[in-house]
């Protein structure tokens, strides 16, 4: 049916909204799953519980002090490795020695052979004998000198076990003769520095008047810069002028206070004497026999002290 008023028209359009507030929205929990994801849902839980069981089965298991033993042992067998290789190193140079001697005793039988089956009239060839006993003494030559080599050292290692001190004073003294020698070495290649930056230093200054034109001397400048900030470094005193002290204040000072204290024992003997002739017959003390002099005079800053001596 058509609607031609506008009224029920607009009594349609509210009751169609009324019915779309009236209606709840739906939760994905109670849409319905499909079987199949229902059965992948279950696997996959299924998966996860047996993979926390194994990891609660793995960490009650002492795996770590398992790894750190075989981590041990496998360190231990590269150190017996190490031990077997450099046994094997050495057997091999023996090997080769022994190889390189047996090679040379061979040719030495050879020439003893050739030496001893020659023809009764041909004459015999001598060079070949002379080069073997010359190699012969070489050799017992350098075998001497390491045989001495080794007794001399074993004779040093038994002194130092024997003897309770090992440092001698002539040990201290070679010590102290080598410490000299590297300080002199030392001083004549701080020479050689010193006298190489000075030449460097007269080629640059020579350099910048060869191309700049400026012939001042950059190095004496920054000396005097120094110089002057040291001058104007502030001092600690009283005085306003910086840099200048009254010395001869200070002097005449200093003289006045020991005049003061020499004539400070007499000035004492002269108030006790004047003392015991103010007092009385009773008081009257005669001091020990001292000269004093015929007028003391004591000048300090501001107080003047004037006496002569009473007749008496």
């Amino acid at each position: 049916p058509v609607m031609t008023s506008f009224g029920t028209l607009q009594n349609l359009s509210k009751s169609t909204d009324l019915n779309a507030l009236t209606t709840k929205p739906v939760s994905p929990k109670d849409h319905h799953i499909h079987p199949d994801l229902a059965q992948l849902m279950d696997m996959l839980k299924k998966h996860i519980d047996e993979q926390k069981k194994c990891q609660l089965e793995l960490s009650r298991a002492s795996i770590s002090r398992q790894a750190l033993k075989v981590s041990d042992d496998s360190d231990l067998l590269k150190r017996e490795l190490m031990k077997i290789e450099s046994v094997l190193t050495k057997n091999k140079g023996m090997n080769q020695k022994l190889k390189d001697e047996t090679i040379k005793m061979v040719a030495d039988c050879e020439t003893l052979q050739r030496i001893v089956e020659v023809p009764r009239g041909s004459p015999p060839d001598l060079s070949a004998a002379r080069e073997y006993f010359a190699d012969l003494v070489a050799r017992f030559d350098s075998q001497v000198v390491c045989l001495r080599n080794e007794l001399d050292n074993a004779q040093r290692h038994v002194n130092s076990q024997i003897r309770a001190t090992s440092f001698t004073p002539q040990d201290l003294s070679l010590s102290m003769q080598r410490l000299y020698e590297c300080f002199v070495a030392l001083a004549g290649r701080y020479q050689s520095i010193h006298s190489n930056v000075a030449t460097l230093k007269a080629r640059h200054l020579e350099l910048r008047r060869q191309q700049l034109n400026d012939f001042t001397d950059i190095f004496q400048r920054k000396k005097q810069v120094k110089n002057k900030t040291q001058e104007i470094a502030p001092e600690k005193g009283p005085t306003p002028f910086v840099g200048h002290r009254n010395y001869h204040t200070v002097s005449m000072i200093a003289s006045r206070s020991k005049q003061a204290n020499s004539f400070l024992p007499h000035l004492q003997q002269h108030q006790a004497l004047t003392a015991g002739l103010t007092g009385g017959p009773s008081s009257f003390i005669v001091p020990s026999p001292a000269p004093i002099p015929p007028s003391l005079t004591l000048n300090t800053h501001q107080h003047t002290f004037t006496s002569k001596q009473t007749p008496g």
